[in-house]
Formats: structure tokens, sequence, C-alpha cells
């Protein structure tokens, strides 16, 4: 009877052990598969209201295009305001205002183009905070486009 006692004993010591061990190595999986990314996830952008600094721009002259890195020593950007009002750093239409057409469509007004607008495909990626834009009217034949990042 004493044997089993001692058993008993020891297995519930073995059981306590176990039940550490398996929540030290749940903690050290989570802290490792946890690792931040360098993006801040905390604050996602859902609108378009803001300044957008040029990350990259896409552009093709006939055969398969790429991106290309905007130069980071000649900051681009552009200010979407809450009223309607764009302004930019760099040429962009010769546009001060722009209108949400659609969840997917701003149309820029005055334009340089013939039909004195601008209307542009946007894209927010909310987690990464990235805006990208493609003109639809006038369309880029060789194909064109940039990517801001949320400032």
């Amino acid at each position: 009877m004493r044997g089993l006692q001692r058993f008993a004993s020891r297995w519930g010591q073995i059981k306590k052990s176990m039940h550490s061990l398996l929540l030290v190595i749940i903690l050290a999986v989570l802290a490792i598969g946890c690792k931040k990314s360098g993006k801040d996830h905390s604050n996602p952008v859902h609108s378009i209201i803001g300044k957008w600094t040029l990350d990259s721009y896409f552009y093709s002259a006939g055969g398969p295009g790429s991106w290309h890195p905007a130069d980071k020593n000649n900051p681009q950007w552009i200010v979407f305001s809450a009223n309607g009002s764009f302004s930019a750093n760099m040429v962009f239409y010769g546009a001060n205002k722009y209108e949400l057409v659609d969840s997917t469509h701003i149309k820029f007004t005055p334009s340089t183009t013939p039909g004195g607008f601008a209307l542009v495909y946007y894209h927010i990626d909310s987690l990464q905070g990235v805006l990208q834009m493609s003109p639809t009217n006038p369309v880029c034949i060789e194909g064109c486009g940039w990517r801001f990042t949320y400032n």
C-alpha cells in the first residue's frame, strides 16, 4: 500500500512538472512566432485622406513593366484633404481637387488632360499603409502607376 501511495505522490509531482514544461514550451513558441514585422498595424489606414509619400513607380517601355524605387533624396508626396482639395509636390495632372467616384476610382480636376479631368484607379492596403494608383482615363498605353506610403 505504501508503494502505491509513494507512486501516486511521485506521479502528481511528475504531472505538475510536465504541465510547467508544457506551459514554458507554449510561451516560447508564441514569443518566437509573434515577432514584429517592422510595420505598425495598431493603427490601420482606412481612408485616403492625409499625406502620402511616393515609395515606388511602375512603368513599361513596351515590354514587361517593373516597379522602381522613388528617389529618397527628393521625396515626392500627395495630400488628400477632407474637403476635396488636393495638393502635391510632383506633377499630378495639374489637379487641385479630387472626388471619390466609387470605392476604386478617384477623379482629379481640373486637369491638363484634354477632358479636363483624370480618372485614376486606387487601392489602399490598410494594414501596410500603402496606396497604389494607376490612371484609367487617360490610360498609360505602356503601363504606369504609383505606390505611396501613408505619413
